[in-house]
């Protein structure tokens, strides 16, 4: 490799390898490139691919934190050469034909690449490469991308197995950018639950140790699983409520009980800021300001009403959802007795630093959060109606549960009166009765 790079610069002055030092002769070059790769067995490949990203990147990277001017922005001399190269000779093979074995090392390449280097903009910038998105996709683009979904499912199993900390937090910062569209990041993680939870149970021990290993990546993930079990399907109907394994669960539970903080890690600005490779423009919706993985709650409220229905252990089922409901009211709780301190400059971190250190500001639920929460309720207690009202009445107390520690910590501006006009048709039960209960 070293004899192909020096025999570029010794001929044209600038290193062959390196496409954003291109100046002249740009087809040859890439002729060139694409006679090389085209010559090496598929793994070398893969491995010459990564090569020249990084090598791409860095160059790119290095320029730009040498501009000194505010406002600088990052510039990616033949970005799009770069991209059809990666593109073509890593996805390419899987048109034509690729064995079991072979795509199984060209996980370990990729998982022992991003492992053994420390996470920084480089490295992201090169998952990127491989795995990002472009805003619109054509009909010719279809498969390249199912195939980049396809590969990144397999290789975030891989690496949750492997506990590879480093590629974790970038497929996390994928999750945020490129997640929300086609619910691309709940696909993937619905390919943790099936791994781990449905194929091979024994094993979950591995994700239960995510909150160690890649505290940032476990909570894109819960983020991730409540687009996936919810109520409404891609093109807007209604579909057959589900639940996630019960085990899941209970290791969620753990999270929020054991480390509440869990609720507030976010990812570090220092990556948000980075532009995407394929000039992807993303907009991130937010349900829930404080804590988007609150939408589990909705999980807590259609248990009851489904558990007896399904009739599995449903002790267990119901044991693992209280949890859930514990520690979420426990952490409200916490709010009142704790501040959170502020990180004078998140550019201080280290350049991979991803870790639950992270937290910003602390946000709180709002009077539309509530709002949001009992109408979803109203409209699993219709849906499920010939439900016996002891099942019904479990959910009602889970919320109103949250909703009353949340108000005693201060962390939710409803009232008494706001909470009369959004549950005034919910069922009755004794502890909705005493919050609404006119105080003397």
């Amino acid at each position: 490799m070293e004899v192909y790079k020096g025999f570029g610069s010794r001929r044209y002055g600038e290193n062959i390898w390196d496409i954003s030092s291109w100046t002249t002769d740009i087809h040859w070059k890439e002729a060139y490139l694409r006679r090389h790769f085209e010559n090496l067995s598929f793994l070398d490949c893969i491995k010459d691919i990564i090569d020249l990203a990084e090598t791409y990147f860095t160059s790119v990277y290095e320029a730009f934190t040498e501009e000194d001017e505010e406002g600088v922005e990052y510039d990616f001399p033949y970005l799009d050469i770069i991209i059809l190269l990666t593109e073509e000779y890593l996805y390419g093979h899987f048109f034509q034909s690729i064995s079991p074995l072979q795509e199984l090392s060209m996980l370990e390449i990729m998982c022992s690449y991003f492992q053994n280097k420390p996470l920084d903009p480089i490295r992201y910038f090169v998952f990127d490469c491989l795995f990002g998105f472009p805003n619109e996709i054509t009909e010719l683009q279809k498969n390249l991308l199912d195939h980049k979904t396809n590969l990144m499912s397999k290789l975030t199993s891989m690496a949750v197995g492997t506990r590879c900390g480093n590629l974790l937090n970038c497929i996390a910062v994928w999750f945020y950018t490129y997640g929300s569209e086609n619910s691309r990041a709940a696909k993937v993680a619905f390919s943790i639950v099936n791994d781990y939870f449905l194929v091979c149970p024994e094993s979950s021990k591995a994700v239960a140790d995510l909150i160690n290993v890649a505290p940032v990546f476990a909570y894109q993930l819960v983020v991730a699983l409540a687009n996936y079990y919810k109520s409404e399907g891609q093109d807007g109907k209604e579909r057959k409520h589900k639940l996630p394994p019960t085990h899941f669960v209970e290791i969620v539970a753990d999270w929020i009980v054991e480390k509440p903080r869990f609720c507030i890690v976010k990812i570090p600005p220092l990556f948000l800021r980075l532009p995407s490779s394929h000039n992807f423009i993303f907009t991130k919706e937010k349900l829930f300001r404080l804590c988007p993985i609150l939408s589990l709650l909705q999980w807590c409220l259609l248990e009851p009403l489904i558990s007896k229905i399904k009739k599995e252990e449903s002790k267990q089922i119901s044991l693992a959802y209280s949890k859930l409901v514990y520690g979420f009211v426990s952490y409200f709780s916490m709010q009142r007795k704790i501040e959170v301190d502020k990180i004078e400059n998140p550019d201080d971190l280290e350049p991979g630093e991803l870790s639950d250190e992270e937290f910003g500001e602390v946000e709180l639920m709002t009077k539309e959060d509530v709002a949001f929460l009992t109408h979803s309720l109203r409209l699993l207690l219709e849906k499920y109606a010939n439900i016996d009202d002891g099942s019904k009445h479990v959910s009602v107390d889970r919320l109103v549960q949250v909703i009353q520690i949340s108000r005693w910590a201060g962390c939710v501006p409803v009232t008494v009166k706001d909470l009369k006009g959004l549950l005034i048709d919910i069922p009755k039960t004794v502890l909705l009765k005493s919050i609404l209960k006119p105080q003397k």
